[in-house]
């Protein structure tokens, strides 16, 4: 008999964009846990791709995607969850390059991935004394909107990358609805997957706050979703999502 851990074909997704310094332990926490990983190189520059190169190399569970220029941490995710469900792969850890996630965790959210294989499973950030305090309370902002465009406190923090997807129905979302591309990524699809009736199951996690001196290209915030079904023409055209295209990848090492 199959039990649900068998069931369960898990895989590590990271988006990268020059996270040089950090992308090394956070590959090898990964690939250590037992995981394979797809790495979306999302058009870094030389030194963190020649890192990203020698670790290809060196831990044979590591594919490596590169997109042909930078498009966002959304579109970076994107290539990865669809490599991965191609790749035969039925759930995805989706974990930041940059280290602020706490890794010894990952059994925590895998037990509970193979114990509710059709819900998302959600980090819910403990953020230690490294965030600004400016920046944690202004992250309300966010939430108060998330609880607004979903009528309800099902989603308890909209904004932590860290979490698990259902391949299968995460990448029909990104195939059938426009999501944003970059930083809104995240919160987004967590909304839309609410709006279609998605279980999420929350898990406490560490988070450190990173401070990025070099992060992921990111136009004005849009700070929630504006394509819910009943919403007017006219109010859908006013708040329309820009996103970019998903571009073509290419698979580097596999």
């Amino acid at each position: 008999m199959t039990t649900p851990e068998q069931a369960l074909r898990p895989c590590a997704v990271v988006p990268v964009f020059d996270h040089a310094a950090a992308v090394g332990d956070v590959i090898r926490g990964l690939t250590d846990a037992g995981l394979a990983c797809i790495v979306v190189d999302d058009g870094s520059g030389t030194d963190c791709a020649r890192v990203l190169d020698a670790l290809a190399v060196s831990r044979p569970r590591m594919t490596l995607v590169r997109r042909p220029c930078n498009g966002g941490k959304g579109a970076a995710v994107s290539d990865g969850l669809h490599a991965a469900l191609a790749a035969g792969f039925t759930h995805a850890l989706q974990v930041d390059a940059d280290g602020q996630h706490d890794l010894t965790d990952i059994p925590r959210f895998l037990a509970e991935a193979a114990a509710h294989p059709d819900a998302v499973i959600c980090g819910r950030p403990d953020f230690d004394a490294s965030i600004p305090r400016v920046r944690f309370y202004l992250r309300y902002l966010t939430h108060v909107l998330v609880w607004l465009n979903t009528l309800s406190f099902d989603i308890e923090d909209s904004m932590c990358g860290y979490r698990i997807y259902p391949l299968a129905r995460m990448v029909e979302l990104l195939d059938t609805e426009a999501v944003g591309s970059r930083m809104d990524f995240d919160i987004e699809v967590l909304v839309r997957l609410h709006w279609r009736g998605a279980r999420l199951r929350w898990i406490r996690t560490r988070v450190r706050w990173i401070c990025r001196r070099k992060a992921w290209p990111n136009p004005i915030p849009r700070c929630a979703p504006s394509t819910r079904p009943g919403i007017s023409a006219t109010t859908r055209s006013r708040l329309s999502i820009t996103t970019t295209p998903r571009l073509g990848s290419s698979v580097v090492n596999g």
